[in-house]
């Protein structure tokens, strides 16, 4: 079924054709009116096209815009909550040293995890953050 899918185009173009074809065979070439209902039969099949394609564009935009959105909700997540962690860190006071080393540490990792994130956005992770936000939600409620 993905393939059919995945080859839309020329499945319908070749179920497409085989309509013309078997209608060409059904009235014979020497039938009065032929090449008329041959030719509405072909502009029909062309409408009939451009219907569906429209609506699997349609269809292929609408997700695309909700995937971005997605994906804008995931990144911003993410960066907020990696922020925070910065602001934190810069604002807790510490003495020289260890406690300084290990908030530069911090600071460090929000900053890697932040363009890990921005360098691995996929649909994988994605869903991954999508589950993760669902199940927080869920226990907020």
């Amino acid at each position: 079924m993905k393939t059919l899918i995945e080859n839309l185009e020329l499945v319908l173009t070749c179920a497409g054709l085989l309509v013309i074809i078997g209608v060409s065979l059904l009235l014979g070439a020497g039938t009065p009116g032929y090449w008329p209902l041959l030719t509405l039969t072909a502009a029909g099949v062309g409408v009939l096209h451009g219907f569906i394609f429209w609506i699997v564009r349609r269809r292929q935009r609408t997700l695309r815009r909700k995937t971005l959105a997605e994906a804008q909700q995931m990144l911003k997540d993410v960066i907020n909550n990696q922020l925070a962690v910065i602001q934190m860190t810069r604002e807790t006071p510490h003495s020289e040293g260890a406690a300084s080393d290990n908030s530069n540490q911090r600071v460090i990792q929000a900053i890697h995890l932040i363009s890990e994130t921005l360098q691995n956005i996929s649909e994988e992770s994605l869903r991954r953050w999508h589950s993760q936000y669902s199940n927080r939600g869920d226990e907020e409620s």
